[in-house]
């Protein structure tokens, strides 16, 4: 749960529980004259800011609660020290005449309070008092859950950016194999997208990923091929020793692929040594890498490429590469 969802589950409920015309929840900075970092309550904005200005600073409630660390209600007060309050005099003038104060925890230091008021003669009575602690420490769990759960979400997407800025191509898995991660690398390689694909080379790293989920290794490199391409990928998985994920690396097997790739003869050597880079499914930027030339070069040569055999795309090259060797030189020629 965020810290939005135990606030408004708190409002929601906790009338059921204790039954009081005022109902707070307030989240404290740590010093105590400073103001509250949140307040969600029941009651008006003009009841709120009266409490804020002049109840507060003069709330005997509220002062022994960040004293005493354990939860109170005016009742138990001395009754001169609760009368001559700005709290008192505050409460009154919304018809209120008690008030049950009791401190949220987390790890040994007042992060809040749970607040109730009740107007007419009768008080707060002691289960009432031993119910708000039980509610107190209940929401000072839940915060925890949050501030864990947050504290986890900022480092996955700090994780993923890592992930995705880096030139590994990596999936992380659960540990039954549904991936959970892909990074832009990995589909880049794959040339899908790898949560949806079943065909084709992201079909079969998934079945490899799978067949490694249902097995008992820790640790296995495979290879797989594309049918289409006959590029080959070598996976290299690893299954964490906590068991509650897996993690496969991706990486082409370039020498393969370089010697299956067949020649298309209306292309320049440099031009086939760009197509061969990209059936091994190299981005721009690593096939500049490669080639040692700059990646402006590498799109220049792409649409010399792509105007040469009228495709589009480098989906298509590979597709008309292939179709062309399964041909025959004679259906090259004619082309």
């Amino acid at each position: 749960m965020t810290l939005q969802d135990i606030r408004s589950a708190y409002l929601v409920a906790v009338g059921h529980v204790i039954a009081a015309e005022g109902i707070g929840f307030y989240r404290l900075s740590g010093a105590s004259d400073a103001p509250p970092l949140e307040i969600a309550a029941n009651l008006g904005s003009d009841f709120l800011s009266r409490y804020e200005a002049f109840g507060r600073p003069d709330d005997p409630v509220l002062q022994h609660v960040l004293r005493h660390r354990l939860p109170v209600d005016s009742g138990r007060l001395q009754r001169e020290e609760w009368d001559r309050s700005g709290a008192r005099e505050v409460l009154a003038q919304a018809d209120l005449s008690h008030s049950m104060q009791a401190p949220i925890m987390l790890a040994g230091e007042i992060v809040g309070t749970i607040n109730f008021a009740r107007g007419g003669p009768r008080a707060f009575s002691a289960k009432e008092l031993s119910t708000a602690n039980v509610l107190a420490q209940h929401v000072g769990l839940a915060l925890e859950r949050a501030k864990r759960y947050e504290a986890m979400e900022t480092r996955t997407v700090v994780l993923e950016g890592a992930f995705d800025r880096s030139s590994g191509a990596v999936v992380i898995c659960t540990p039954s194999g549904e991936p959970v991660f892909v990074t832009k690398r990995a589909e880049e390689l794959l040339g899908t997208s790898f949560a949806s694909e079943q065909q084709g080379v992201a079909g079969r790293v998934r079945h490899a990923i799978q067949e490694f989920a249902d097995g008992g290794d820790f640790a296995r490199t495979t290879q797989v091929e594309d049918s289409l391409t006959h590029r080959r990928l070598i996976l290299k998985m690893h299954r964490l020793r906590r068991r509650d994920a897996l993690v496969c690396f991706l990486y082409a097997d370039s020498h393969s692929a370089r010697t299956a790739l067949p020649a298309v003869e209306v292309l320049s050597p440099r031009e086939q040594e760009i197509a061969a880079m990209v059936a091994r499914g190299l981005s721009t930027k690593d096939m500049a890498a490669e080639a040692f030339i700059s990646e402006n070069t590498i799109k220049q040569h792409l649409k010399r490429i792509f105007a040469k055999v009228s495709v589009t795309s480098r989906a298509e090259l590979v597709q008309l590469v292939w179709s062309l060797h399964e041909s025959g030189p004679s259906h090259q020629a004619d082309r």
